[in-house]
Protein backbone atom coordinates (compact mmCIF):
# COMPACT_ATOMS: atom_id res chain seq x y z
CA UNK A 1 0.00 0.00 0.00
CA UNK A 2 1.13 3.59 -0.54
CA UNK A 3 2.49 5.22 2.59
CA UNK A 4 2.02 8.92 1.84
CA UNK A 5 -1.28 10.03 3.38
CA UNK A 6 -3.58 12.83 2.33
CA UNK A 7 -3.73 14.82 5.55
CA UNK A 8 -5.61 17.57 7.24
CA UNK A 9 -3.58 20.64 8.16
CA UNK A 10 -4.41 22.49 11.39
CA UNK A 11 -7.87 20.99 11.40
CA UNK A 12 -8.68 22.05 7.83
CA UNK A 13 -9.36 19.07 5.59
CA UNK A 14 -7.81 18.62 2.18
CA UNK A 15 -10.34 18.78 -0.66
CA UNK A 16 -10.29 15.06 -1.38
CA UNK A 17 -12.23 15.26 -4.65
CA UNK A 18 -9.88 17.93 -6.02
CA UNK A 19 -6.85 15.93 -4.90
CA UNK A 20 -8.01 12.80 -6.74
CA UNK A 21 -8.96 14.80 -9.84
CA UNK A 22 -5.67 16.66 -10.03
CA UNK A 23 -3.66 13.49 -9.33
CA UNK A 24 -5.06 11.95 -12.51
CA UNK A 25 -4.83 15.14 -14.61
CA UNK A 26 -1.24 16.02 -13.68
CA UNK A 27 -0.02 12.41 -13.86
CA UNK A 28 -1.58 11.77 -17.28
CA UNK A 29 -0.11 15.01 -18.62
CA UNK A 30 3.38 13.99 -17.55
CA UNK A 31 2.92 10.45 -18.86
CA UNK A 32 1.72 11.54 -22.29
CA UNK A 33 4.42 14.23 -22.40
CA UNK A 34 7.28 11.86 -21.67
CA UNK A 35 6.11 8.41 -22.74
CA UNK A 36 3.60 8.59 -25.58
CA UNK A 37 4.54 9.02 -29.25
CA UNK A 38 1.04 8.79 -30.72
CA UNK A 39 -0.59 11.50 -28.58
CA UNK A 40 2.27 13.62 -27.16
CA UNK A 41 1.14 16.18 -24.59
CA UNK A 42 2.56 19.70 -24.51
CA UNK A 43 1.89 22.44 -21.96
CA UNK A 44 1.19 24.75 -24.92
CA UNK A 45 -2.44 24.24 -26.00
CA UNK A 46 -1.46 25.06 -29.58
CA UNK A 47 1.34 22.50 -29.81
CA UNK A 48 -0.14 19.65 -27.80
CA UNK A 49 -1.55 16.65 -29.65
CA UNK A 50 -3.97 15.84 -26.81
CA UNK A 51 -5.75 17.94 -24.22
CA UNK A 52 -5.93 16.56 -20.67
CA UNK A 53 -8.16 18.29 -18.13
CA UNK A 54 -11.14 17.95 -15.81
CA UNK A 55 -13.35 20.34 -17.77
CA UNK A 56 -15.93 18.82 -20.08
CA UNK A 57 -16.69 21.02 -23.13
CA UNK A 58 -20.07 22.73 -22.98
CA UNK A 59 -22.28 24.60 -25.41
CA UNK A 60 -20.60 26.07 -28.47
CA UNK A 61 -17.08 26.11 -27.01
CA UNK A 62 -14.58 24.97 -29.69
CA UNK A 63 -13.41 21.45 -28.93
CA UNK A 64 -9.85 20.47 -29.73
CA UNK A 65 -9.51 16.75 -30.27
CA UNK A 66 -8.36 14.35 -29.02
CA UNK A 67 -9.30 15.12 -25.44
CA UNK A 68 -8.88 13.24 -22.14
CA UNK A 69 -11.29 14.36 -19.45
CA UNK A 70 -11.15 13.27 -15.79
CA UNK A 71 -14.67 13.30 -14.34
CA UNK A 72 -17.13 11.46 -12.14
CA UNK A 73 -15.03 11.52 -8.96
CA UNK A 74 -16.66 9.86 -5.96
CA UNK A 75 -15.27 8.80 -2.58
CA UNK A 76 -16.50 7.11 0.57
CA UNK A 77 -15.71 7.14 4.28
CA UNK A 78 -16.57 4.06 6.30
CA UNK A 79 -17.74 4.78 9.83
CA UNK A 80 -16.48 1.35 10.91
CA UNK A 81 -13.10 2.12 9.40
CA UNK A 82 -12.89 5.41 11.31
CA UNK A 83 -13.90 3.83 14.61
CA UNK A 84 -11.31 1.09 14.20
CA UNK A 85 -8.46 3.40 13.23
CA UNK A 86 -8.19 5.91 16.09
CA UNK A 87 -4.70 7.41 16.07
CA UNK A 88 -4.49 9.86 19.00
CA UNK A 89 -6.15 12.75 20.82
CA UNK A 90 -5.81 16.38 19.75
CA UNK A 91 -4.81 18.36 22.80
CA UNK A 92 -4.98 22.13 23.35
CA UNK A 93 -4.01 23.63 26.71
CA UNK A 94 -4.22 20.19 28.28
CA UNK A 95 -7.78 19.60 27.06
CA UNK A 96 -8.90 17.06 24.46
CA UNK A 97 -10.50 19.06 21.64
CA UNK A 98 -10.71 16.32 19.02
CA UNK A 99 -9.38 13.06 17.68
CA UNK A 100 -7.05 12.05 14.88
CA UNK A 101 -7.74 9.03 12.68
CA UNK A 102 -5.82 7.13 10.02
CA UNK A 103 -7.84 5.17 7.48
CA UNK A 104 -8.33 4.48 3.78
CA UNK A 105 -10.80 6.24 1.51
CA UNK A 106 -12.51 4.28 -1.24
CA UNK A 107 -12.71 6.29 -4.47
CA UNK A 108 -13.74 5.95 -8.10
CA UNK A 109 -13.26 8.04 -11.22
CA UNK A 110 -14.14 8.02 -14.91
CA UNK A 111 -11.71 9.10 -17.61
CA UNK A 112 -13.40 9.91 -20.91
CA UNK A 113 -11.37 9.90 -24.13
CA UNK A 114 -12.77 11.85 -27.09
CA UNK A 115 -11.50 11.90 -30.69
CA UNK A 116 -12.75 12.60 -34.20
CA UNK A 117 -12.59 8.90 -35.11
CA UNK A 118 -13.86 5.96 -33.12
CA UNK A 119 -10.59 4.05 -33.52
CA UNK A 120 -8.56 6.96 -32.14
CA UNK A 121 -10.84 7.36 -29.12
CA UNK A 122 -10.67 3.62 -28.45
CA UNK A 123 -6.87 3.62 -28.81
CA UNK A 124 -6.56 6.56 -26.44
CA UNK A 125 -8.75 4.92 -23.79
CA UNK A 126 -6.75 1.69 -23.99
CA UNK A 127 -3.54 3.69 -23.56
CA UNK A 128 -4.96 5.43 -20.48
CA UNK A 129 -5.91 2.10 -18.90
CA UNK A 130 -2.54 0.50 -19.65
CA UNK A 131 -0.57 3.47 -18.32
CA UNK A 132 -2.58 3.69 -15.09
CA UNK A 133 -2.78 -0.02 -14.34
CA UNK A 134 0.49 -1.30 -15.79
CA UNK A 135 3.17 0.78 -17.56
CA UNK A 136 3.12 3.81 -15.22
CA UNK A 137 1.48 2.28 -12.18
CA UNK A 138 4.28 3.47 -9.88
CA UNK A 139 3.54 7.13 -10.67
CA UNK A 140 0.08 6.85 -9.16
CA UNK A 141 1.17 4.80 -6.15
CA UNK A 142 4.39 6.69 -5.33
CA UNK A 143 3.66 10.28 -6.33
CA UNK A 144 -0.09 10.34 -5.68
CA UNK A 145 -0.47 7.73 -2.90
CA UNK A 146 -3.26 6.07 -4.88
CA UNK A 147 -3.70 2.30 -4.98
CA UNK A 148 -5.69 1.55 -8.14
CA UNK A 149 -7.64 -1.63 -7.45
CA UNK A 150 -9.56 -1.98 -10.71
CA UNK A 151 -9.63 -0.43 -14.17
CA UNK A 152 -12.41 -1.13 -16.69
CA UNK A 153 -12.51 -0.06 -20.34
CA UNK A 154 -16.12 0.55 -21.39
CA UNK A 155 -17.50 0.45 -24.95
CA UNK A 156 -17.97 3.82 -26.60
CA UNK A 157 -19.44 5.39 -29.68
CA UNK A 158 -20.62 8.54 -31.40
CA UNK A 159 -21.26 11.58 -29.17
CA UNK A 160 -24.23 13.59 -30.40
CA UNK A 161 -24.14 16.11 -27.56
CA UNK A 162 -20.73 17.58 -28.42
CA UNK A 163 -20.29 20.67 -30.65
CA UNK A 164 -18.65 18.69 -33.44
CA UNK A 165 -18.56 15.13 -34.76
CA UNK A 166 -16.70 13.01 -32.24
CA UNK A 167 -16.48 9.60 -30.59
CA UNK A 168 -15.70 8.71 -27.01
CA UNK A 169 -14.59 5.72 -24.98
CA UNK A 170 -14.17 5.70 -21.21
CA UNK A 171 -12.12 4.05 -18.48
CA UNK A 172 -13.67 3.47 -15.05
CA UNK A 173 -11.29 3.30 -12.10
CA UNK A 174 -11.59 2.45 -8.43
CA UNK A 175 -9.06 2.34 -5.64
CA UNK A 176 -8.09 3.43 -2.15
CA UNK A 177 -6.35 6.51 -0.81
CA UNK A 178 -4.63 6.65 2.62
CA UNK A 179 -5.97 9.47 4.77
CA UNK A 180 -5.08 10.98 8.14
CA UNK A 181 -7.69 13.38 9.39
CA UNK A 182 -8.96 15.23 12.42
CA UNK A 183 -12.45 15.25 13.84
CA UNK A 184 -13.26 18.19 16.12
CA UNK A 185 -16.75 18.37 17.61
CA UNK A 186 -18.70 21.54 16.98
CA UNK A 187 -19.71 23.62 20.01
CA UNK A 188 -22.48 21.57 21.69
CA UNK A 189 -24.44 24.75 22.46
CA UNK A 190 -24.62 25.58 18.74
CA UNK A 191 -25.61 22.01 17.89
CA UNK A 192 -28.26 22.11 20.60
CA UNK A 193 -29.81 25.30 19.19
CA UNK A 194 -29.86 23.83 15.68
CA UNK A 195 -31.49 20.65 17.00
CA UNK A 196 -34.20 22.60 18.85
CA UNK A 197 -34.95 24.70 15.75
CA UNK A 198 -35.27 21.62 13.54
CA UNK A 199 -37.50 19.75 16.01
CA UNK A 200 -39.79 22.80 16.31
CA UNK A 201 -40.09 23.02 12.52
CA UNK A 202 -40.87 19.37 11.85
CA UNK A 203 -44.53 18.32 11.52
CA UNK A 204 -45.97 16.66 14.62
Amino acid sequence: MPNTPVQTVHGKSVDIEYYIEQSFVLSLREIFKNMDLDFPYDDDDVLTQVLISSNFPEGEVPLKLPNIIVEGISYEFSETSLNNNYLDDIMEAGVVVGWRYATYILFSATITCIAEKDGAAKNLANKVLNYIKFDAREIFSDACAMDIKSARKSPGGYRRNLPQNSFSHSVSLSGVLPWIGEIRPINPIILGKISVTIKASLPT
